[in-house]
């Protein structure tokens, strides 16, 4: 069987925030199994258009999701 995800690095890079707003681009690319540089462009692709906000606390980034943003771009985007 193929490996596969059904969610993209950007998607599985949000969650992982959602799930812990402190979490490093280290962590999060060795929980997904990819380079550090993949999560890197990720978050900063998912900060530049508002899906995220990145605050600096000590050495480290603190995320916050923008959940409204995300639930309009799910319910724009589902047709039935």
């Amino acid at each position: 069987m193929s490996n596969w995800n059904l969610l993209s690095m950007h998607g599985l890079v949000l969650l992982s925030m959602a799930d812990n707003p402190d979490v490093t681009t280290r962590e999060m690319a060795k929980d997904l199994g990819v380079a550090e540089r993949s999560v890197q462009r990720a978050v900063s692709d998912l900060d530049s258009v508002g899906y995220i906000k990145r605050k600096k606390v000590g050495r480290q980034n603190h995320y916050n999701v923008n959940r409204k943003k995300l639930l309009h771009a799910l319910s724009s985007n589902i047709s039935l």
